[in-house]
């Protein structure tokens, strides 16, 4: 496999290290994925799932049309509950419980 260029090195080290900042809201906890292009979401979403307790509720906006279907095909994998998506003013609200 030849090495990966400086470019595909950053893209991936952005991917695993920054999950970004999750704010706290009276209704739970809201994780910002807007902007990132896909597969990007999907990836902060399993990592952000996985430091939370269970029974905790993730609010992720995304900007990207495929995160819908992409998050309901997780969520059917991993036992997560997504128990709201919609359409908003500057991209999708997706709602999810922690199993």
């Amino acid at each position: 496999m030849p090495p990966l260029s400086n470019e595909e090195q950053e893209f991936i080290s952005d991917v695993i290290g920054q999950d970004g900042p999750l704010q706290s809201t009276p209704a739970g906890k809201v994780a910002d994925f807007r902007s990132l292009p896909s597969p990007v979401p999907l990836i902060r979403l399993y990592r952000t799932l996985n430091r939370l307790a269970a029974g905790t509720e993730l609010t992720v906006l995304t900007t990207e049309r495929g995160t819908l279907e992409e998050f309901q095909a997780f969520a059917r994998m991993t036992g997560h509950a997504l128990l709201e998506q919609r359409e908003s003013d500057d991209g999708y609200v997706h709602v999810f419980r922690r199993r």
